[in-house]
């Protein structure tokens, strides 16, 4: 990247991100220049946003990616910043927005917008729930990323079995999924889960699953390429496990922390020495 290009980048993101709010005026943090008039800290906040996002829509595609990954970096982005972003399509290869806790449906569809060369999404978030976020706009998003391979949705809380489907649907190349904390999601989602031939590692902790769609795991076209599970925190028991560690040839990571139902007889069938798995890890009771 050129000097011009990075000082092009860096004031777009200065003005979007870090401005000085003194004495009810906006201030460029660098020049002192003001740059909105007295007003209230929540008009300050307001000018500050529509400079910043006028500033960012006229640089070039590849300079506008990278300053949308910037502000993803910093909790920056939301609906608004997708949707003025993406209106003419960004060349981004991942979406992480693990700091952006203000992302809703509208957000989902905005990066429809440009989701084709998309290969990873993580919308995850590390300390709270995801509200804003349904079946809906995922289904959306979903539908446009046909070059997917890691999905990242742990907490997301209004995910459920139609997901699942959808996912079944549109993803023919998805290795990592990671539902952890998607209550709604069941044995019905995870059944059609189970038909993805390379999804190498899934991630269904605290979700509804049970035996039944562990079954499913181990009876589906993953169970051949399967190498971590992680089932934390869920109401499976050991005719859920047996069968996962018998027909999973090749899963190296399976976590059980929290599952009351597993016997000590299961335990002992997990032991390294005996099925060569790289790492079990489970919670005694």
């Amino acid at each position: 990247m050129s000097r011009l290009d990075m000082s092009l980048q860096t004031r777009c993101l200065t003005t979007l991100c870090e401005p000085w709010v003194v004495g009810a005026q906006l201030i460029h943090h660098r020049t002192g220049r003001v740059l909105a008039g007295r007003q209230t800290d929540a008009d300050a906040n307001a000018e500050r946003r529509r400079i910043g996002l006028a500033q960012l829509k006229v640089l070039p595609l590849r300079l506008r990616a990278k300053a949308m990954v910037c502000l993803a970096r910093r909790g920056g982005v939301d609906d608004e910043v997708l949707r003025e972003l993406c209106a003419t399509g960004l060349p981004l290869g991942e979406i992480d927005l693990r700091e952006c806790a203000d992302i809703t449906d509208d957000g989902c569809r905005s990066l429809a917008c440009t989701a084709d060369r998309i290969r990873s999404i993580d919308l995850q978030l590390a300390q709270q729930e995801r509200v804003g976020i349904t079946c809906d706009g995922l289904s959306t998003l979903l539908s446009r990323t046909k070059w997917l391979h890691t999905l990242k949705l742990n907490r997301c809380v209004l995910v459920d079995d139609r997901l699942c489907h959808h996912i079944v649907d549109s993803l023919r190349n998805l290795r990592l999924l990671s539902l952890c904390g998607c209550h709604r999601v069941s044995d019905d989602g995870v059944e059609a889960l189970a038909s993805i031939p390379t999804l190498f590692s899934l991630a269904l902790s605290s979700t509804a699953v049970t035996d039944r769609g562990c079954l499913a795991i181990a009876e589906g076209r993953c169970a051949r390429v399967l190498t971590e599970l992680q089932l934390s925190k869920t109401e499976i028991t050991d005719v859920g496990v047996i069968p996962l560690i018998t027909n999973c040839l090749r899963l190296k990571n399976l976590l059980l922390d929290g599952v009351r139902g597993v016997t000590p007889e299961c335990r002992e069938r997990l032991k390294p020495p005996t099925n060569g798995r790289g790492y079990v890890s489970w919670t005694v009771y």
